[in-house]
């Protein structure tokens, strides 16, 4: 008798704990729902543009060089049910930020990346097989065979971008400057170029793929054209042979464009945003190395100046003109869409890709002029007063597949090795033989053991949003130099990052991607460093809305704005510039005092102008020292969830 009263017993309490655990989940599912609403993510800004409630939210990922500016449009446009949300991403190494997010489960609805090569092992597990859709008959075969693996296609082929020499038309026409139409009328033009005090030509080398363009475009022809050459590279790549006995030329070719000015040891700290502003402000460079999106580029950079494309020479005959064309993006399904509640989502989704795979799509997304070399079937590139110089080599597809040493794609350690290498050699500290050899050990080692991540440091419990990892950023930031204020840019991918923290181990590599030091070379001494500045209050008001408010041709796809540390503030995405600061408070809720000074750290010095503020202190520490210090610290990290920035939903 005691025994059933203690086992009802038993059975009471256990179904009062249930009861009590069910009202925990409900009470918790009902406070997550009521902190987002249709079209937001939890604790992450993904737009500054309201999303109608009434339509299905499409998230796209986007990276920095895919050319999506008129995709949004027309998608939005042919499907009115559904709103379009880019997710911008840029790290130091895209490639593997693509496969954590991935693996992390934090991926996009469709993901459009020019680096699905470097996630071709993974992609069975975590994008949608597309081998068996109606949509491979759209493309044409050769741009369907980059996207093979293990004969199974995971992504689909966008268009190629066209990279080239961009030259000032306007420039040429003022000094009487002629395109040339042979290597050695232009190694002559470079000549005379350099001659008026006026550099011929500016790489940015910084870049591990923009450093091989320059080495291999010139030499395209007699080093990687035809079958045998062909063999060859599908042997490196496999780890079958060596750069010794074949890419000597390539080193011979360096030399001469070194002997012309074309490539000095500096180029190696030349990164793309400075280039640019080199060649479409500052009028210090006649020609960079570029994509046809030279042409938008500088009508954003503010340019009055005429750009147009010419091809690499790679001799002196008619046919010698080289355009080298790299997928400008590839194009995948994440296979979550294939659960059973995102049924709706799918099937719009494959409307979309059908849409796009027409002719008609392709042209809508590309704004109504076809400025690439195109994947799909039934529509040629335009050709127009831009693309003139470079007509012969569209029209008779003269064109110079990019070079992959590697089958990951760019961004890969042979590519990495031979920028270093190609440095050292242009400076006549190494041999060609040595770089040759530390290329094949980068692919050796890469094929024996894969990415390489480094050590571990740290451990974190779960998947930061970029909101979340900026937060982290400014807190290590204010707990290194004990400041009051701690702020990082979001966001941005120069001063600023776009990145993310994934669950479990965090190693070396992890910490490189929240690196804030991508793009623009610093301006002056103390720039990209971490700083202290002294600011009243008012003046951190002010600064706080800036990102947001000031037109900066580096920003034109971002979402930028600072979380902080130190402060509780309440940010409005959608709301009017003027009106996305609700509300700012020190951290334990007393007033932000206009008059008063305050110490703020940040990421030293986001704008163009310099910093108008006393700075107090610079630290002369990389940041990839300064989160791993705050990693190692802690041990094992979390998003925060003190309430230190509230997103409202409201306008």
């Amino acid at each position: 008798m005691q025994t059933d009263m203690r086992r009802r017993a038993v059975l009471v309490i256990a179904s009062i704990i249930i009861c009590l655990l069910a009202c925990l989940v409900i009470m918790s599912g009902f406070s997550n729902n009521t902190k987002s609403k249709a079209g937001t993510a939890d604790n992450e800004v993904l737009t500054f543009k309201p999303v109608p409630k009434n339509k299905m939210l499409i998230t796209i990922r986007a990276e920095y060089d895919v050319d999506y500016d008129h995709m949004e449009a027309a998608l939005e446009k042919k499907f009115p049910d559904v709103d379009v949300v880019f997710v911008l991403h840029w790290t130091s190494d895209t490639p593997y930020e693509l496969q954590q997010s991935l693996i992390g489960g934090n991926a996009e609805d469709i993901i459009i990346s020019a680096f699905m090569p470097a996630v071709n092992k993974i992609a069975p597990k975590y994008l949608i097989d597309l081998s068996a859709s109606e949509l491979t008959s759209k493309y044409r075969m050769s741009a369907l065979n980059d996207c093979q693996y293990d004969g199974r296609l995971y992504y689909l082929p966008g268009p190629s971008d066209m990279i080239s020499l961009i030259y000032n038309r306007t420039m040429f026409e003022q000094h009487g400057w002629k395109a040339p139409h042979s290597r050695s009328g232009f190694f002559d033009l470079c000549k005379k170029i350099n001659a008026s005090g006026i550099r011929a030509l500016q790489p940015a080398c910084v870049n591990p793929p923009d450093a091989q363009t320059l080495f291999t475009s010139f030499i395209y022809r007699d080093l990687f054209a035809g079958l045998d050459n062909y063999k060859w590279l599908i042997n490196y790549q496999q780890g079958r042979t060596s750069m010794s006995g074949h890419m000597e030329p390539a080193f011979d070719n360096l030399s001469f464009l070194k002997s012309y000015g074309l490539i000095r040891s500096s180029d190696f700290d030349i990164r793309r945003a400075n280039r640019s502003k080199m060649e479409y402000n500052d009028d210090k460079c006649a020609m960079i190395i570029e994509t046809q999106m030279a042409e938008a580029y500088s009508k954003l950079y503010g340019s009055k100046n005429e750009f147009a494309m010419m091809p690499f020479w790679n001799g002196n005959d008619e046919n010698s003109g080289y355009l080298v064309i790299k997928k400008n993006y590839y194009i995948g399904l994440n296979a979550d869409l294939k659960h059973p509640e995102n049924q709706k989502k799918l099937a719009k989704i494959i409307d979309i890709m059908k849409y796009i795979s027409t002719p008609e799509g392709q042209r809508a997304i590309s704004g109504g002029t076809i400025k690439t070399i195109p994947s799909v079937k039934g529509i040629k590139t335009d050709i127009n007063s831009f693309n003139e110089g470079a007509k012969t080599a569209i029209v008779r597809e003269t064109l110079a597949p990019y070079v992959n040493f590697m089958r990951s794609g760019t961004y890969n350690p042979v590519q990495i090795a031979l920028r270093d290498g190609m440095r050292k050699y242009v400076e006549g500290k190494s041999s060609a033989k040595a770089v040759m050899l530390a290329c094949d050990m980068a692919r050796d080692r890469a094929l024996r053991y894969g990415v390489e991540r480094g050590d571990v440091i740290g451990q974190a419990k779960s998947n930061f949003t970029k909101l979340e990892t900026g937060l982290f950023i400014a807190d290590a930031f204010r707990n290194m130099t004990k400041a009051e204020i701690g702020l990082c840019l979001v966001g941005k991918i120069n001063y600023g990052t776009v990145a993310r923290i994934y669950s479990g181990d965090i190693t070396e590599k992890d910490i490189s991607m929240l690196t804030l030091m991508l793009e623009k070379k610093p301006q002056y001494p103390n720039d990209k460093k971490l700083g202290v500045v002294l600011m009243t209050g008012r003046q951190i008001m002010a600064l706080l809305k800036k990102p947001y408010t000031e037109k900066n041709p580096e920003s034109f796809r971002n979402v930028p704005y600072f979380t902080a540390s130190g402060l509780r503030i309440t940010f409005a995405p959608w709301a009017n510039p003027d009106k996305k600061l609700k509300a700012v408070t020190l951290s334990d809720g007393s007033p932000l005092k206009p008059d008063k000074q305050y110490k703020v750290a940040l990421w030293y010095w986001p704008f163009d102008a310099k910093c108008p503020y006393k700075t107090l202190k610079i630290y002369d520490i990389s940041c990839d020292e300064i989160l791993t210090e705050a990693v190692k610290k802690a041990g094992t990290i979390q998003p925060f969830s003190d309430g230190r920035f509230t997103l409202d939903w409201g306008k």
